[in-house]
């Protein structure tokens, strides 16, 4: 049933999202980046801090290739957190994903997040910034239904990924 709500959303905030990157030279914003509208339901650190040691997938992404932290052509991206921090608003994610090296086995990782305020946010942590082996590179929460998905842009790569909970990989 809410599958029947957020697939349309979803793909409304993409189509936007994607629009908005085809524009460079604009200087408009996103409709999803309004802090007064939008901002109790991008509070990143919140929403990574549900549910207590809560699995995540990534159920979809329009880019495979992350040099940094997943490398080339990954998929089967799994992560969880551990060692919160409120105080400093930082955990540490753990994942576990294949990619072209790896082949049929999987490879494991952790990154320390940090949640930070971007786009000019004043009162919610709006974005994750994880620091692999003193690379540094930010997933910005464009939306989360505070239980199942979150819809982030990595503007790194110019696109964005839905990771989900509560779901099984069945391709994996």
């Amino acid at each position: 049933m809410w599958s029947a709500v957020l697939f349309p959303l979803i793909v409304s905030v993409l189509d936007t999202v994607k629009n908005c990157h085809a524009q460079k030279r604009s200087v408009a914003l996103p409709f999803w980046v309004n802090e007064a509208v939008f901002g109790p339901s991008q509070n990143a650190f919140e929403n990574v801090n549900r549910g207590g040691n809560g699995v995540y997938a990534l159920l979809w992404a329009t880019y495979n290739n992350d040099p940094a932290a997943l490398g080339h052509h990954f998929k089967c991206v799994i992560a969880y957190n551990t060692k919160r921090n409120a105080l400093d608003h930082t955990l540490r994610s753990h994942f576990k994903f294949r990619n072209d090296r790896s082949g049929t086995s999987y490879i494991k990782t952790r990154i320390k997040v940090t949640a930070v305020k971007y786009f000019g946010y004043r009162h919610y942590r709006n974005a994750l910034q994880l620091d692999k082996d003193g690379k540094k590179f930010t997933n910005i929460l464009i939306f989360s239904n505070g239980r199942y998905c979150d819809v982030f842009l990595v503007p790194k790569h110019k696109n964005e990924k839905t990771l989900c909970t509560s779901f099984t990989l069945r391709i994996c």
